[in-house]
């Protein structure tokens, strides 16, 4: 029997920095990303796909913000020195690109981000093609953040942002790619 299936959202997004810590302080500061879900520190078995086949121990906890949207799993390798790419990410480039996070109302949070000097503006507020206004900033170890419009919340805490609310991903076959979401 056929069955149709609905994406409707992201649980959370990986991002592997050097310091998890010192990594989560600055996303609880930046994008109150503080109740934290989970923490452990073991081998990741899923990913073993993904590291060679070698099994890599690492440091990881999902925290998540109460506005809603996804959660960030921040990471860090428990025994090696993470490797820095030796080129800068951009747009075209293979492999998720762009974690978006959820704002209902972009202008504002542009306008405070600006301030802010821990926030790492990338460019500025511009009109995205849904028509809606959207902006990017970049954290101290290199990922890239968009912020978008998302007027969903699961609790109104009066902060600027909530959590993820997707990813850009760059592929080799865009209308292969697309197969999954259709």
């Amino acid at each position: 029997m056929a069955q149709d299936y609905n994406i409707a959202g992201i649980q959370q997004v990986g991002i592997g920095v050097e310091n998890l810590y010192e990594a989560w302080k600055y996303y609880i500061e930046l994008f109150q990303m503080d109740i934290r879900i989970l923490e452990d520190n073991k081998v990741a078995e899923l990913m073993l796909p993904y590291t060679g086949g070698k099994p890599q121990r690492r440091h990881a906890a999902i925290a998540v913000n109460m506005q809603g949207g996804g959660g960030f799993e921040v990471w860090q390798y428990a025994e090696r020195k993470p490797q820095p790419l030796s080129y800068e990410l951009k747009m075209g480039d293979l492999g998720v690109l762009v974690c978006k996070i959820k704002s209902r109302n972009v202008a504002h949070a542009f306008n405070a981000f600006s301030r802010n000097p821990k926030a790492r503006l990338a460019g500025d507020l511009n009109d995205n093609i849904g028509g809606g206004q959207t902006f990017y900033l970049k954290d101290p170890y290199g990922n890239l953040f968009q912020v978008v419009q998302d007027d969903y919340l699961f609790k109104d805490e009066g902060q600027l942002t909530g959590g993820v609310a997707g990813v850009t991903i760059g592929v080799t076959d865009i209308e292969r790619a697309m197969t999954g979401y259709k």
